[in-house]
């Protein structure tokens, strides 16, 4: 099933090049973005018995922003903002189990490469390994082809887990971000 939109009409960029003269040391990838591998058959979404993934609502802010600082260390005021930002637009998606909250997920509608929607999300280290992060991502994907966009996500170079669960959810990695040194 041929989903992917190419951004901006352009199918991505196989191949760059730079003139390295006045760089020192190797060329560092920091992240990896990724579109929809347009062979691959998408698996539905297979959730474990007493999982639950629904929008997070404002009542639960409180609850998402304290799963955010301990499942990833963040700036507990930064997540706050953009986590009401994203519960205000209906992008915030929490993974509920016996009533805990497990994992979140986000689909956010790109502003600066329309039809796109990030998505991304977040488990919390004890239920890591279990396939939740990849189901997100599948569930995610639906959700965008629902509201007629492209979804793509990025992660960390050394972030090697969610590149697996990304992967594993039907992505695959189109560019990458490079710091370079120059002298």
């Amino acid at each position: 099933m041929n989903r992917v939109i190419p951004i901006r009409g352009r199918p991505p960029p196989r191949k760059f090049e730079l003139c390295r003269g006045q760089a020192i040391g190797p060329p560092e990838e920091m992240a990896q973005m990724f579109q929809l591998d347009s062979t691959a058959t998408l698996q539905p979404p297979d959730f474990a018995l007493g999982c639950q993934l629904r929008s997070i609502s404002a009542d639960e802010l409180t609850t998402a922003v304290r799963f955010a600082v301990q499942a990833i260390q963040c700036h507990e005021g930064w997540v706050h903002g953009y986590f009401d930002d994203l519960i205000h637009k209906q992008e915030l998606f929490g993974l509920w189990s016996n009533e805990q909250l497990i994992a979140t997920g986000e689909c956010r509608v790109s502003q600066l490469q329309p039809p796109c929607a990030d998505v991304g999300m977040v488990v919390s280290p004890d239920h890591r390994g279990q396939g939740h992060a990849a189901n997100i991502l599948r569930w995610l994907v639906q959700q965008c082809w629902e509201k007629g966009l492209n979804p793509i996500c990025s992660t960390e170079s050394g972030n090697l887990a969610a590149q697996r669960a990304i992967r594993n959810a039907g992505f695959v990695a189109y560019h990458r971000i490079m710091k370079f040194q120059l002298a």
